[in-house]
């Protein structure tokens, strides 16, 4: 009898692994389906999407402005100047707080129309005069530039 059942339980062995394959695919397929139906459910909840038809549609371009920067035509770079003050001729964008900065002047300007000028006072030697535009529209960014005069009172 020790033979017999020995033999049934290798054989009952056998046949459990492959009732547990059967069952573990059954689980499976049971459960792919349960989740396919409820991704489908939601789908057809929220309606047919509402494709626009090329005719539809509205041609948008954008409008792209050129970016200026700074441009500053009067004094030119390492000028040689013997006045004691310098009037700033630049372009800077419209509608833009500017600010000038040299060794001896500071002064900030609200620029309309986007034409500067302002005397600067000079000291003695090199001069670094910075401007900084700082726009109203948020699309451009804060502009900065930087030239260098020179002032002395006598020809060497």
């Amino acid at each position: 009898m020790s033979e017999s059942f020995e033999e049934n339980f290798q054989w009952f062995m056998k046949k459990e692994k492959l009732i547990a394959g059967i069952l573990g695919a059954l689980v499976g397929l049971i459960l792919a389906i349960f989740i396919l139906s409820r991704f489908e459910s939601s789908e057809t909840k929220k309606g047919p999407s509402e494709s626009i038809s090329p005719k539809k549609q509205k041609s948008v371009q954008p409008t792209i402005l050129p970016i200026r920067g700074i441009e500053v035509s009067y004094p030119k770079e390492k000028a040689v100047i013997k006045a004691k003050e310098v009037k700033i001729k630049a372009q800077v964008p419209k509608n833009s707080l500017v600010i000038l900065v040299s060794p001896v002047f500071e002064e900030a300007i609200f620029s309309k129309s986007g034409k500067l000028e302002e005397k600067v006072k000079l000291s003695m030697g090199e001069n670094v005069i910075k401007i900084y535009a700082y726009p109203s529209d948020p699309t451009i960014s804060n502009l900065e530039k930087e030239i260098i005069v020179y002032r002395i009172e006598k020809e060497i």
